[in-house]
This record gives structure tokens, C-alpha cells and sequence, in this order.
């Protein structure tokens, strides 16, 4: 369990000019040593003054970069990253510790800063928002609604979980305060640029020390890219299951997906494109050799660094479990582990030592039972999108819409439904089918809209038997006004009466042909006075 330890955020501090000023903001660790952005000092000649401002009475401090924890911003913006010594210390107590943690879900965060005509600092709340900037360094900022925007000055600035209060990393960047986008450093980005700064960090690191144990001299090419394939695609979420030989490659991707090691770890840049997996697309691997069910547990919940006695959930994550096998209770460990997870969201790596194991076979039919779920439950989106292009065909023979032609796929999709019923597990051909149920019920609601709107012309013109509607309204008032027997209006009036009362009808033709009768009524009736004439007279009387 993680709890909020500083509830005023005396941590909070100001970085300014020798001059007075305001180049950003940084976070206090521990009495003497502050975090901020390198692109902060810029303006500083060296010699930032720093404001405690979370301290009453806002006391200022001379500081210094420390020598060797200076990361100025590269070439593609990684990087950027100071860490400054006091010149005196701050007050016990005022300083702060930085927090490891999993930043991939929508997490609500704020931070203080100091933009502008706001030069004495404000609020702001938003949300985590998932991997971005160069190369995935970065963590996105939303701006919550009722919030003001980061801007200039907030750079540096500590981004706290709302609900622990632990300082989860820095801003470093915004797409401008009109937009609602920023992003942070998170703390193990900051990590890896600048390795003293752990010494003011909790929590553990998200990869056990086993993951360690690979070879980059002898890599399993084919098992690393399905790794690394399956890391980098979020919509695949039935569980990744390896065995045996197949753990070394796993080993290798989990080393280089970690913010924190990864960018050190032999072979991140010379190695193949398509086996590298996206930095921090694992958001904890766990040794579970020797360890309970409860205990991988707590291990999962003290990575997502959420309030544990709240009753809060764990997150959707991304976790690798390794030696699943191994564990003091193999077959707990994925039903009390694994399947909570992936029910609440959380996509899972299990890995097992031997490929006999009894634990491997129980995650295998589970995974086979989640696959038959998605398949029942595709089936019946199948079923739906049959009854809906029924009725689509069904209107179809009444009236005619604009646009493509109406399609008929669901018994195609059912044929490969069914070829994927009877074969292994697919994850990659059942999202493919997915989406192909997806884009013809799409197309299938499109055709109806169509077919709605066609429907509702044609009642509008003539209600599909010629009575009632517009072309009723101009033939009563050619009737009364004497021109019952004109025959220019009356072929006029029997096209449109054909369109409207031919099957399929098109309701574009016919709103030609009805307009084309109301205009010539309206231009008899231009043409000399209505008058109350015979016609006239007998249709007012039959009226």
C-alpha cells in the first residue's frame, strides 16, 4: 500500500534566473537536491535560485547542477533531465521521494506550476494517458476539464497521483495551452539518464532480477518477434503463453522493454527492428519461482502503487509472470492471479520452465476457454448482423436507397467463424475476423440509415400507394381548382403515381416526378385566378 506522506506538497519548488526570472518548476528530494528539466537551466548562467514554495513563507535557496546529473535535451528530445544541489539545506522533512510505478492506464495526476501572469504558481489536474514522445520516453498528459492548461513554466514540475499523492515523474513538455496535451518524464525514464537519482526513488523495480539472466549473443529470432508482436499490439488480450526454450527470448524482451534498464541492456540498438519491443510496454515482470498466489499478488498491487485498504483494483496492465511452474502454488497463481487480471483488463505473460509442466496444460485451457469466449461472443454479433441484413434485404424490396448496393456477408463471416471454432488458438485471425464483423455491421447500419431515410421520403411524397403526402396535396389542389381533367397535369401525375407505387422505389426519382407535378400545379394556378369551376365545385362537394 502506498499513502500520501507529504499532505501539503512541501516539496513543490520554483526555479528562477540569478535575475528573478521564473524559468520553471522542480520537485524538493530529500533536504538539499532538487529534480527539474536541463532545458530549465538554460536561462539560469549556471546558477539557479530555487523557491521552496511549499514551504511557509517561500524560503529561496542558491543551488548548483550536480556534476554528472546534467542530461540536456538530444537531438530527438530524450533525455533532458538536471538535478540541482542547495546551496543550503531546506527544513527536515520538506523534501520528497520519487515513486516506481506502472504510468501506462488513465491515472488522474496534477502538478504546480508557474506560467506566466501565474508566476506564483497554480493547480493543475489530468490524466495519464499512455507511451509517447521520443522514443517512448515520455508518459501523455490530458487536461482534465475546469483545469488550466500546462504551459511554459510548468516544465519540471512534480505530477503526483491524485489518490496516493506519490510523485510519479515531471512535466517536460506541451503541445501548447490551447491544446490540452503535455507529457512527463516518468521516474524510471529519469532513472536511466541519471542513475543517483535513485537514491531518492521507492518502490521496486518493475523487473525481477531472473529477467536478467538472457543472452543477447544467441537469440531466439522467431519466438522474440511473436514476443514482441503481441507486446506491441494492445488489442491483444488473450494470454501469451511460452515454455521452455521459448523463456530465454522472453528474458531478452522484458530486459529491453523496461524504461529503467532497457536502454542500457546489451543489444537494444543493434538488434533487428521487429525485435525490439516499445520501451515500457511491460508494466511489471515477476519471478513467481518459490512464491505464493498472495505473494505474486502483492507484487502486482505494490507495482500499480494504488490504495490498496480503498479497495481500489488493480489497473490495466501489462504483466509477464515467469515460472509459473515453479511457484509454491503453480496452479493459484492463474486462477488467483492471472484471471482476475485479465478480467479487470490487465493483459498477461505466463512463462513456464518445462513444457511437460501439469500448470502449463491448466493455463492452456483456460486460455482455450477465453478464446471460446470471444468466439461466442463474435457468433453472436454474426447472428445480429444476419437479422440485420434481412431486414435490410426486406426494405430493399420496397424502396430503392442512394448509395452503394445492400450487401449480404454474415454467412461468409460465419463460414470463417466456424473454420476458427475448429482449429488452435488464433488471436491474430480472430481480431482480423473481429473487424470484419465490425466494418460489414458498420456498412449494415449505414444501409439501413439509408434505407430509414428512403422510407421516410417515401411517406412524405406519397406513402407508398400514391395517396396521401405531397403528390395528394398538389391533385387536390389541381381539383379545386378546376383542373381534375388537365391532361398535361394528369400524365404528370400518373408518372409520379407509378414511382411512388412501383416496388423497389426510388425515392430520388420519385421526388423528381412529384416535384415536377407540384410545379406544373402551381404553374396552371399562375397562370389564371382559381376559381370555384365545376371540378372545383364537385371536388368540394365529394369533400
Amino acid at each position: 500500500m502506498t499513502g500520501r506522506t507529504r499532505p501539503l506538497e512541501s516539496w513543490r519548488a520554483r526555479v528562477r534566473s540569478p535575475g528573478g526570472e521564473v524559468l520553471g518548476a522542480g520537485v524538493l528530494l530529500g533536504d538539499r537536491h532538487v529534480l527539474t528539466c536541463a532545458h530549465v537551466l538554460a536561462g539560469a548562467d549556471g546558477r539557479p535560485e530555487v523557491d521552496l514554495v511549499g514551504r511557509r513563507g517561500w524560503l529561496v535557496r542558491r543551488a548548483r547542477p550536480v556534476r554528472g546529473c546534467v542530461v540536456p535535451p538530444l537531438a530527438d528530445q530524450r533525455g533532458d533531465v538536471a538535478l540541482l544541489e542547495l546551496d543550503e539545506p531546506a527544513p527536515p522533512g520538506s523534501g520528497t521521494t520519487l515513486r516506481r510505478a506502472a504510468v501506462s492506464w488513465n491515472r488522474p495526476v496534477r502538478a504546480f506550476g508557474f506560467p506566466g501572469a501565474l508566476a506564483d504558481g497554480v493547480w493543475t489536474q489530468l490524466t495519464l494517458a499512455g507511451e509517447a514522445g521520443p522514443g517512448r520516453e515520455w508518459i501523455q498528459l490530458n487536461l482534465e476539464p475546469g483545469w488550466p492548461p500546462v504551459r511554459t513554466g510548468f516544465s519540471g514540475a512534480g505530477v503526483a497521483a491524485v489518490d496516493t499523492g506519490d510523485v510519479l515523474g515531471v512535466v517536460v513538455s506541451t503541445l501548447g495551452p490551447t491544446t490540452g496535451v503535455s507529457w512527463m518524464l516518468p521516474v524510471e525514464t529519469i532513472l536511466a539518464h541519471v542513475r543517483r537519482i535513485e537514491e531518492w526513488t521507492v518502490g521496486d523495480v518493475g523487473v525481477d532480477s531472473r529477467f536478467g539472466e538472457s543472452s543477447a549473443e544467441h537469440v531466439d529470432v522467431p519466438t522474440t518477434r511473436r514476443v514482441v508482436a503481441w507486446l506491441a499490439d494492445a488489442r491483444r488480450t488473450i494470454p501469451l503463453l511460452l515454455a521452455g526454450a521459448e523463456v530465454a527470448a522472453l528474458n531478452r524482451v522484458v530486459l529491453l522493454a523496461s524504461r529503467e534498464l532497457g536502454p542500457s541492456a546489451a543489444g537494444a540498438t543493434a538488434a533487428p527492428h521487429d525485435t525490439v519491443p516499445p520501451l515500457g510496454s511491460v508494466d511489471l515482470a515477476v519471478d513467481a519461482a518459490g512464491r505464493t498466489a498472495d505473494e505474486v499478488t502483492r507484487r502486482v498491487v505494490e507495482r500499480a502503487a494504488v490504495r490498496a485498504d480503498a479497495g481500489s483494483r488493480v489497473p490495466p496492465m501489462t504483466v509477464v509472470v515467469a515460472a509459473v511452474d515453479d511457484a509454491a502454488e503453480p496452479e493459484a497463481v492463474i486462477k488467483e492471479v492471472a484471471e482476475p487480471l485479465v478480467r479487470d483488463g490487465t493483459r498477461v505473460v505466463l512463462a513456464f520452465t518445462r513444457d511437460d509442466s501439469p500448470a502449463l496444460d491448466a493455463a492452456r485451457r483456460w486460455r482455450s476457454g477465453l478464446h471460446r469466449e470471444r468466439l461466442g461472443a463474435l457468433a453472436e454479433r454474426i447472428a445480429a448482423l444476419d437479422a440485420a441484413e434481412r431486414d435490410n434485404a426486406t426494405l430493399c424490396a420496397r424502396v430503392a436507397p442512394p448509395g452503394p448496393a445492400v450487401t449480404r456477408r454474415a454467412s461468409r463471416l460465419r463460414f470463417a467463424l466456424s473454420a476458427l471454432r475448429h482449429g488452435p488458438v488464433d488471436e491474430v485471425a480472430l481480431m482480423q475476423l473481429e473487424r470484419r464483423v465490425e466494418r460489414a455491421a458498420r456498412v449494415a447500419g449505414e444501409t439501413r440509415a439509408r434505407l430509414d431515410t428512403g422510407l421516410t421520403a417515401l411517406r412524405e411524397l406519397g406513402g407508398g400507394n400514391g395517396r396521401g403526402g405531397w403528390l395528394s396535396a398538389h391533385k387536390a389542389r389541381a381539383v379545386r381548382s378546376g383542373f381534375a381533367e388537365d391532361l398535361a397535369l394528369s400524365r404528370l401525375y400518373q408518372e409520379a403515381f407509378a414511382l411512388l407505387t412501383t416496388p423497389p422505389v426510388d425515392p430520388v426519382a420519385a421526388a423528381g416526378a412529384v416535384g415536377a407535378y407540384g410545379r406544373a400545379v402551381q404553374d396552371k394556378l399562375d397562370g389564371r385566378a382559381p376559381a370555384g369551376g365545376p371540378a372545383g365545385r364537385a371536388e368540394e362537394e365529394d369533400r
